[in-house]
């Protein structure tokens, strides 16, 4: 009987303890990652994405007949004007960074601001952005403050086809 009793005390304390660490765990959500972000925002709109890293989802763009890659300008820059004129006439654009390796890179969809931005790290004007950077919150931010300029080789501009 006193063996029953232990183990039934046993019981009540792990229960005790796993329903504290789930109401732990649910007040304090898990860190936003950019990639989740942008493809709820997304499915909101109708828009289907894998989902994926921000890697695999610049590797998907490139191959969906559903985006088309903006073009880049000479000297391998990205095209900030074209992508940001597309955004003002009502597509979604979004801009990525690919790591090419196992380190996940950066995703955002373009934010339908009144003006650009001046990036001296860019050295252009660059469109806002909206997107989670960190596990932060998602904002809406210059594309300069989401994506450094050094990884420009490796970003590119999508606009949604449909």
């Amino acid at each position: 009987m006193k063996r029953y009793i232990r183990f039934l005390f046993f019981i009540v304390l792990i229960s005790i303890f796993i329903s504290a660490c789930a109401a732990r765990r649910a007040s304090s959500p898990a860190p936003l990652q950019c990639n989740v972000y942008v493809i709820n925002q997304l499915s909101k709109k109708g828009i289907h994405l894998p989902y994926h890293n921000a890697n695999g989802l610049d590797r998907y763009m490139i191959s969906s007949p559903n985006w088309k890659q903006i073009p880049r300008l000479s000297k391998k820059k990205l095209d900030h004007k074209e992508a940001y004129k597309l955004v003002r006439a009502g597509k979604i654009v979004i801009a990525t960074y690919n790591t090419h390796s196992k380190k996940s890179g950066h995703i955002a969809i373009l934010a339908n601001r009144k003006i650009m931005y001046w990036s001296k790290s860019f050295n252009a004007y660059v469109p806002f952005v909206d997107g989670s950077i960190n596990g932060k919150p998602a904002k809406i931010t210059p594309l300069s403050k989401q994506f450094s300029s050094d990884k420009e080789i490796n970003m590119n501009y999508f606009a949604y086809a449909r």
